[in-house]
């Protein structure tokens, strides 16, 4: 069984190990755009997510810890990565709700769950990138029973790091520039977290860190493309939503690299576009913009 503190120790541990590679992320950072940023991203949605914990205790059911958690990178999560690990941690909660300690079966849910999430939040998924490692992970795990926590992660983390490397020749540009997808990475490495903190020996079965040595063929050196015109990652979280169906069709049509996700009332939305106070302008008649980021890519 995990208890909240453990996975309080859990979500640390990814946290940590996010720091120390998110320069070798962002260096892999190819797709969909080499902004050079996800292993920075994904660090501060899983530290979001690691403090919103510092103050539970023995007493705090998992769930409960969960949804702290949950909430917390919903609002600090961004850019396609950030975002993308969002909504896989709040479906993931949401999936154990009620659940005071989570058992293997119970993770197996809540993966299998995550993974359907991030699917279904991107408007054009696409194979080899992180939402591809994490449906390797719930394919792994599909009709089977698990003795133990640590077993469930440990084929967790076998999974995702098979698929990672997979993730080279599944898409033209990370083939081109000789790189595993950073997303994927960055999933691996935070599985790799959940598995050193769960296990009483600290005996992570296999490292992420040791499987992708080979991944960075070009010295995490990737050059960034000319553009024509500036593009803009925009991230922003909306309070109440009038139309769900007919906002989403207007962003559809007016950016690229879409993320969109609801959590707990708020929905959270990452996007590629040209002109940021258009979008804004026009997403404002759909409900109350919390709050927003702009970063030119």
């Amino acid at each position: 069984m995990l208890r909240a503190l453990q996975i309080k120790n859990a979500f640390e541990r990814a946290a940590a190990l996010l720091w120390a590679r998110r320069a070798a992320l962002d260096g892999i950072n190819v797709f969909p755009v080499a902004d050079g940023d996800t292993g920075s991203n994904m660090y501060h949605t899983m530290n979001a997510a690691a403090g919103a914990l510092s103050g539970i205790d023995e007493n705090c059911a998992a769930y409960d810890a969960l949804h702290r958690a949950a909430q917390a990178a919903l609002y600090a999560g961004s850019g396609n990565s950030g975002v993308i690990l969002s909504v896989m941690l709040g479906a993931f909660a949401n999936c154990v709700a009620h659940c005071a300690t989570l058992s293997a079966q119970d993770i197996v849910r809540g993966f299998t769950d995550a993974a359907k999430a991030g699917y279904k939040a991107v408007e054009n998924p696409v194979d080899g990138t992180m939402l591809t490692v994490a449906n390797a992970v719930s394919q792994s795990l599909s009709n089977r029973q698990f003795d133990s926590v640590e077993e469930v992660l440990t084929v967790s983390l076998n999974a995702a790091c098979h698929a990672l490397a997979l993730t080279q020749h599944q898409l033209p540009a990370l083939e081109k520039a000789g790189v595993v997808d950073a997303g994927g990475l960055g999933l691996c490495l935070i599985l790799e977290g959940l598995l050193g903190a769960s296990d009483e020996d600290n005996n992570v079965a296999l490292s992420a860190q040791a499987a992708s040595k080979t991944t960075f063929h070009n010295g995490g050196k990737i050059n960034k493309p000319g553009k024509k015109s500036p593009i803009y990652c925009v991230d922003f979280l909306l309070k109440p939503v009038a139309d769900r169906a007919t906002l989403q069709n207007f962003l559809v049509k007016n950016s690229e690299s879409l993320v969109v996700t609801e959590y707990n009332g708020i929905v959270k939305v990452h996007l590629h576009c040209h002109n940021p106070d258009d979008i804004f302008d026009k997403t404002a008649k759909y409900g109350d913009i919390i709050s927003e980021n702009i970063d030119m890519i």
